[in-house]
């Protein structure tokens, strides 16, 4: 009897941990090789995701879930359906390319490249003191209201 419930209690504890893993992994299946990647949420949807034969309609109807596998570092599963339009940049005109360059070299006054790494580290540094500013000051009356000890 000791030796039954100790093999009920280790398939018991087996199943559990199948279960968890089923609803909290996506297992996909893409040409070059099958893969592990988290879900979002706990779900039972969408464990098993066979990309092989997707189109790009799919990349698109299934946007949040290719966002995870990129996300997860996985992208190499969807290498063989094409680039949505969406998330494509468009290339640049090679009109506009020239104009820049020249801006640049004229010292528009609405194009300067950074003098040196040590502008740049400054430049960033205020931003971030200001961004910091921002926040405080909107965050404030909310704290006020919340905690009005304080």
């Amino acid at each position: 009897m000791k030796t039954l419930s100790r093999l009920f209690l280790i398939v018991l504890l087996l199943a559990n941990v199948g279960f968890m893993a089923m609803v909290s992994l996506h297992v996909v299946k893409g040409p070059s090789g099958t893969a592990v990647v988290a879900k979002t949420n706990l779900t039972l949807v969408d464990s098993y995701i066979d990309v092989t034969s997707w189109k790009d309609a799919d990349k698109d109807i299934h946007a949040a879930f290719v966002s995870r596998v990129n996300a997860a570092g996985k992208s190499y599963l969807l290498s063989h359906v094409g680039q949505t339009g969406v998330s494509q940049a468009p290339a640049p005109s090679p009109k506009v390319l020239p104009n820049i360059s020249a801006s640049i070299n004229a010292g528009s006054p609405n194009v300067t490249p950074a003098k040196s790494v040590e502008a740049v580290k400054s430049a960033a540094e205020t931003v971030k003191k200001e961004t910091v500013k921002t926040v405080e000051k909107v965050t404030e009356p909310a704290q006020k209201s919340i905690f009005p000890d304080h």
